[in-house]
This record gives C-alpha cells, sequence and structure tokens, in this order.
C-alpha cells in the first residue's frame, strides 16, 4: 500500500460479476502470510477510494488454510466491517479450487464474538477481467507510438498501438497473481517444461512454480525457455504434449494457432491479455483477461486495428515502420529535451505570492517526506492567514460563499483561534458563540450527520490533495445533502490538470459539478509528493559512506543534522567557502532590493521548485484551461527524457541557485549519463567550481560533489571520472576530498534512468 508495497491495488467499478460498487483487490505475496499487514491496509484503501464496497484478499504464495486460519483470528475483517456496514459490502479470502482448478471465494462474518468464514463461491470472471485491466491500464500496457511512428509486430501486421505485458510484470506481487489465474487454465498435472513467448514472462513463469508449490498443484520446479515469439518459432522444435505455453499477449490469436501446429496442446497454452482487432476474431482459449470493450462492460479499450505488411495506412501516410522483434522494441536513440527555467515559468500570480511569503518565516522545506506529509513543502497555516493580502482574500471568499445556516466548521492546519479571528473579521458570530461545531479534519470520523445545515471547511495551505479528498468523501455522509465549502489560503499543485482535477472533485455532487464550493486566495505552482527527498539521499549516502569509513567530522555533523531535523528553512544545503549560501541582489525571480538578510534559504528553494513546476508545465498558469488531447505536463517517456537544462547553472549563477536547482530537481532530470553533450556541458560547469574554489570562490561545488557522490546527479562514466581526478588533485578541505573519493564511474552505468 505503500512505496514498500506489500501488495497490489487493484480497482473494478460498477456492477461486474454480479457485483455492485467497487470492487477493491489486496494482492500479499510476502509468506508467511500476515493478518496484520492487511489490518494496516485497510484504512488506505478507504483513504484513497471511500466507496469501496467490496474487499477481496488473496495471497497466492500461502496455503489457503494458513491464510484463512491468520484472517479468522487476525483483526482485518474487524477493522473493514465499519466502513463496508454502509454500503452492504463483503470481506471476502480469494483461493484456488485444486479439483477444478478454478478460483473460488470465502466471504467472512461476525459470528457471536468470533469470526466465521462462509463456504466458498466460485469467483466471477468477469471480475477477475476488471482487474487485471486495471493492472495493465495502470501500468500503461497499452503502447501508442508517437507521432511520426509506428510498430511493425513480429506478426508482420503494422499498428499504432502495441501490448506490452512486461510493464505488468514488475512486482512479485502481480507475477504472484497473474501466475494463481494461469493455473485456472493450465490442465497440466505434470509439466515437464515452460516455455514463454517472451523473456519477461520468465519472471512469471517461476512465479506460477512458486504458487502451483504453495497451493499442490506442482510437486517440482521445471526448466523455463524463452522462443522469442514468432522469430524463434523455427528454432523451438516439436512441443511436447506435457509442456506447458505462456503467451504474453495477442490481437488476433495467430500465435497460439502456430504453436498447436508444432504439438502444443490447447489445455496447456495460457494468454495474459488478448485485444480483438478489427476482423472482430474471437479471443483464444484460456485468456485470462479480454481488453476488449463491449456492451455491459465497465472497462476496456477499443479494437485494435492492425494493416499489413503490403497494404499499410500508416507506412502510406508517412509513419514510419519501428519493427518489434521477440519482446524488444528496436527504435532509434531516446529523444532527450532539455528543461530550461525562464522568466516566464514564473507567473505573476506565483510571484506576487512568493513576494509576500519571503522574509515572513512562513516557508519551510519538509526533509523526509512521509505518507502523512508527502510534500516536500511546509507552510505554517497560522502565519499564512495572518499576511494581510491573503487574509483579506480568505475574509472576503468568506464572507462571500460561508453557509447559511452553518452547523460544522472543519479546520486543516490552522487554529480554532485562527478560524475565529477570520470569522471576526468577516463579521461573522465565531463558531462557538452561535454553537456551531468547530473540529481538527482528524476529528471527522468520530462526527454525527448533521441536518438542514452546511459545512465549512477551511484550509491554511491546501498541500496534500488527498486529504481534501478525504473530507470531501466523509462528508457525503455528514451532511448529507446540505452546503459544503471549501475555503483554502494557499492552494498548491503541480500542473494545471492536478489544479483542475481537485477542483472538479471537491465542486462535483448530486446536483453536478457546482453542487460544493471551492474558493483559493492564491495558488503556487510546486512540485508534486516525492518518494525521497534530496535530504534523505544524502543522508543515505552519509550514513552508508560512515559504514565503510571514518568519516570526517564535517561529514559526521551533517550527518547527524539531517537525522535530527525534519523540518528546516535554513542550513538546506552546504556551506561554501564565505560561509552559509544566501541570494544575491539582482535575482530576477524573487525582489531583492530589500531586507535581503532575511530571505531564508527555503525562501529560494521554494521560488526555484516554483518555477520548475512551471517549466515542466510549458510555463502553462495554473489556471490554464487545458485543450482536450494536450498533454500539459512534460514528463519521461520510454521514448524520450527531459533533463535539467545545464544553461541553468549558467542563468541563475549564485551559489545558492545552484544548490537549489540540485535539490528541486527530479532524479531523472539529473540523468546527464544519457546524453553525451548534456554530460559533458555539466562536467564542465561542475570543474569550473573546482578552479573557481582555488581562487576563493566556488560556493556550489560542495552541493555539487554531494549531489554526484550521493548519485543523484549523474555524468557519463568519463566524465564523471574526470571530475573526481579534478577534484581529488585541487586540494580540497577534508571533507570535500573525502565526497570526491566516494565518488566512483561506474556509478552513472549502474544506476537506470528513473
Amino acid at each position: 500500500m505503500n512505496e514498500q508495497t506489500r501488495g497490489l491495488w487493484l480497482t473494478t467499478r460498477r456492477r461486474e460479476g454480479g457485483f455492485e460498487g467497487e470492487a477493491c483487490l489486496l494482492i500479499y505475496d510476502e509468506y508467511p502470510f500476515d493478518d496484520g499487514l492487511v489490518s494496516r491496509d485497510i484504512k488506505t484503501v478507504f483513504e484513497r477510494r471511500a466507496s469501496t464496497a467490496h474487499i477481496f484478499i488473496v495471497a497466492p504464495n500461502t496455503p489457503t488454510a494458513d491464510a484463512l486460519a491468520s484472517l479468522i483470528e487476525g483483526n482485518a475483517f474487524r477493522r473493514a466491517s465499519p466502513y463496508l456496514a454502509g454500503l452492504s459490502g463483503t470481506f471476502s479470502l480469494i483461493s484456488l479450487d485444486t479439483a477444478e482448478p478454478a478460483l473460488q471465494y470465502r466471504n467472512f462474518k461476525q459470528q457471536g464474538t468470533g469470526v466465521l468464514a462462509e463456504e466458498p463461491l466460485a469467483l466471477p470472471d468477469e471480475l477477475t477481467h476488471g482487474w487485471l485491466f486495471d493492472l495493465f491500464h495502470k501500468c500503461d500496457g497499452l503502447v501508442e507510438a508517437p507521432a511520426g511512428v509506428h510498430f511493425q509486430k513480429g506478426s508482420s501486421k503494422h499498428s499504432d498501438r502495441f501490448l506490452r505485458t512486461a510493464n505488468v510484470l514488475t512486482t512479485s506481487a502481480a507475477c504472484a497473481w497473474i501466475a494463481l489465474l494461469c493455473l485456472t487454465r493450465v490442465k497440466v498435472q505434470h509439466p515437464r517444461q515452460i516455455l514463454v513467448d517472451t523473456s519477461p514472462l520468465i519472471s512469471l513463469a517461476y512465479a506460477m512454480q512458486r504458487v502451483a508449490t504453495a497451493q499442490g498443484v506442482w510437486t517440482v520446479q521445471v526448466p523455463v525457455k524463452s522462443f522469442k515469439s514468432y522469430g524463434g518459432l523455427d528454432q523451438l522444435g516439436r512441443i511436447a504434449a506435457s509442456d506447458v505455453v505462456l503467451i504474453s499477449a495477442t490481437t488476433s490469436g495467430s500465435l497460439v494457432q502456430r504453436l498447436e501446429a508444432r504439438g502444443a496442446k490447447p489445455h496447456a497454452i495460457a494468454t495474459v491479455y488478448f485485444l480483438a482487432d478489427e476482423d472482430a476474431k474471437p479471443p483464444p482459449k484460456n485468456v485470462l483477461c479480454d481488453l476488449t470493450a463491449r456492451v455491459g462492460r465497465a472497462f476496456g479499450y477499443q479494437r485494435l486495428q492492425n494493416h499489413s505488411a503490403t497494404e499499410c495506412g500508416l507506412c502510406k501516410d508517412g509513419s514510419m515502420a519501428v519493427e518489434l522483434e521477440g519482446d524488444q522494441f528496436l527504435l532509434q536513440k531516446r529523444q532527450i529535451a532539455l528543461l530550461r527555467v525562464v522568466k516566464l515559468s514564473q507567473p505573476a500570480s506565483a510571484r506576487e505570492a512568493l513576494e509576500q511569503f519571503a522574509r515572513s518565516g512562513v516557508l519551510a522545506i519538509n526533509l523526509c517526506p512521509s505518507a502523512q506529509a508527502p510534500s516536500l513543502l511546509q507552510i505554517d497555516g497560522d502565519r499564512l492567514l495572518g499576511i494581510g493580502w491573503i487574509r483579506q482574500r480568505m475574509v472576503r471568499n468568506l464572507q462571500r460563499f460561508c453557509p447559511q445556516p452553518i452547523k460544522l466548521v472543519i479546520r486543516v492546519g490552522v487554529s480554532s483561534q485562527a478560524v475565529d479571528g477570520l470569522f471576526n473579521d468577516a463579521g461573522h458570530p465565531t463558531p462557538g458563540s452561535q454553537g456551531v461545531v468547530c473540529i481538527d479534519h482528524t476529528e471527522l470520523a468520530a462526527q454525527n450527520a448533521i441536518s438542514a445545515g452546511g459545512a465549512l471547511v477551511v484550509f491554511g495551505t491546501l498541500i496534500d490533495h488527498s486529504i481534501a479528498r478525504a473530507i470531501n468523501a466523509r462528508l457525503r455522509g455528514v451532511v448529507g445533502s446540505g452546503i459544503v465549502t471549501y475555503l483554502s489560503g494557499l492552494s498548491v499543485s503541480e500542473s494545471p490538470m492536478s489544479a483542475q482535477d481537485l477542483g472538479r472533485f471537491l465542486q462535483f455532487g448530486e446536483q453536478g459539478p457546482d453542487t460544493f464550493t471551492y474558493r483559493s486566495s492564491v495558488q503556487l505552482a510546486f512540485p508534486g509528493p516525492r518518494r525521497s527527498s534530496a535530504w534523505e539521499q544524502e543522508l543515505r549516502f552519509i550514513n552508508e559512506l560512515g559504514a565503510t569509513a571514518d568519516l570526517d567530522p564535517v561529514l559526521a555533523q551533517r550527518g547527524n543534522w539531517l537525522a535530527a531535523t525534519p523540518i528546516a528553512n535554513n542550513g538546506l544545503f552546504w556551506p561554501g567557502q564565505t560561509g552559509e549560501l544566501k541570494i544575491q541582489r539582482d535575482f530576477v525571480l524573487l525582489d531583492t532590493k530589500e531586507r535581503l538578510d532575511e530571505v531564508s534559504q527555503a525562501d529560494v528553494f521554494v521560488v526555484i521548485a516554483s518555477a520548475l513546476a512551471g517549466a515542466r508545465c510549458k510555463n502553462k498558469d495554473l489556471d490554464y484551461k487545458i485543450p482536450s488531447g494536450e498533454l500539459p505536463q512534460l514528463s519521461q517517456t520510454v521514448y524520450g527524457q527531459y533533463l535539467l537544462s545545464p544553461a541553468n547553472f549558467q542563468t541563475f549563477n549564485d551559489a545558492i541557485l545552484k544548490a537549489a536547482f540540485l535539490r528541486a530537481a527530479d532524479q531523472s532530470e539529473l540523468c546527464f549519463f544519457v546524453d553525451e553533450d548534456a554530460s559533458e556541458e555539466m562536467r564542465n560547469i561542475v570543474l569550473s567550481e573546482i578552479q573557481a574554489w582555488k581562487r576563493g570562490a566556488g560556493d556550489a561545488l560542495p552541493e555539487m560533489l554531494s549531489s554526484i557522490a550521493s548519485r543523484r546527479l549523474r555524468l557519463s562514466e568519463r566524465h564523471t571520472a574526470a571530475v573526481r581526478r579534478e577534484a581529488l588533485e585541487a586540494g580540497l578541505p577534508s571533507h570535500l576530498a573525502q565526497l570526491a573519493s566516494s565518488i566512483h564511474p561506474g556509478h552513472a552505468a549502474s544506476s537506470g534512468v528513473m
């Protein structure tokens, strides 16, 4: 349920297989299976999808009897029951009926003070199709060719779309679940070997053997071989009757036919995914998931159009055919684009807000993002609402949109005293004086339903959109058809799409898109949640270095500070020769004419991070109306990569700005080893800092060496070697020399692009 996931969270909606509402599948691939893992994940399920009506648990690598006993004796069902009761929901365990073999499920119910598992029922196929479709769709399994090219598949057919099952098989949980389904299709008691059409399915084949052993279907391990799809059929030879064959995906079923012609038995072949082409041929036997949309289905893709190699309309239109061989894309070198911050990256509204925030002490940086606080940005809500012009806008919104009559006020990141102050300024009686309930959002779960009145939700800063969505979901059961207004002093989003999605979600209800009201005094672009921050990676590196060598006292002190400091507004960057890094005059993205010394490092970091977020959105404001079909946010793809332009370090040449760029950039944007030219430019910038250090300048050098040593900033192997050599020969202080000595050229080559 988190980044170190114990399972996958898949959802199918509407009525599927006789189940009304959302049916959630939780997959646990750990052994032994632990009810405690499920119990801790239940809350997350309902935070993400409050309308979940049915929860299914599956533990493919655990014997059914063990999983049943754990759930009966544990607390997962008891924890889920209050959520499911109002939805007439169910809590079930999926298992393998080895006699068929087929999937079955058992519902749990309360019996006295204990828990009872009911008799097993057959699991509807449509549910498994929906879950597998959800997994495929979330993993971007349907690959669409970029403009100007299309795919030439191994079957010799041409198409602008391609089914890539390899995208799905990236976790052991996904492999275990699909393996369990394969065992319901393959009717072979004693397989001789398992043949797979593409090498990514080797992991599925091994998972299938592990699951089969755990469920008592097979008792021995057998060899696994890839025959490389159509291209390897001639070398495959005769297939034995006891050979199991796994096929990743098909749109025509022709590969199955060719395998059967070589001796493969229909009951020994399983195809993971099928998407019908325009010829509307039925799927081959033993397909785990039919991706094709059809009447009565709540999911699916439109039929795929295949072209013959000799009569391809795409080729005639000038599109270039890109050959696929087996499971490999034979594409040209990935395109590299450079991400550059310009003045347009900072819209006027962001400039206005940041001018007010700077020097106020409002801004701080969360060095260790977590599930509870996923953003790097931390803002004191009370202090923010004390800033004059934001308070004026907040008061005006309160005067215009406060529900009447108001029965409930929910605070998010602000105190009750701050809320009372807003009501006073707006000329309204304070909540307490008029008998209005005023609670923190963490108390909302215990709030009883109210009638004939409305609710007001007050955010100091709306950064974590999931909190707003969870409040919205809970209020639908508290306020009923009453009025709900959401007011925020500052709303933070990473893109126009994110901002508009939030607005649509909070305002949509029974009466359509304007059922509820949402207003923000000001909006700010800022990167979304991070898996880990640059400071966490720095601390991890220092700890790893300390485990293998004696740390220089300066490095040890830095590590201790990072470990003990979850939130900070200064000390974010390594100091230079002249002391702590500070902003200099003439900073184009922030006024530096007055009170320059009061601008904190957090102020500078937020300015740069916000501008980077704007650059990633093609310098569009958060209010930008996205035309249909436009992708407003730049992102990394299998076809190309965005790198932070080295020109940013030359245009914004203050040491603190260079440090801020290194910390604010996504790690994938610092993978300069994928492009030799960009890597060379970045190497020259680092080398110039080394030379400047010798002259008493080069204050950004510690940040650069730390970034390279911790493997956030990655150059090509030869450029990394050059930086290491120059740094070690420069007579640097001992802590920088230790950083330089820990740099190894192999770091770049061994780390994949994120």
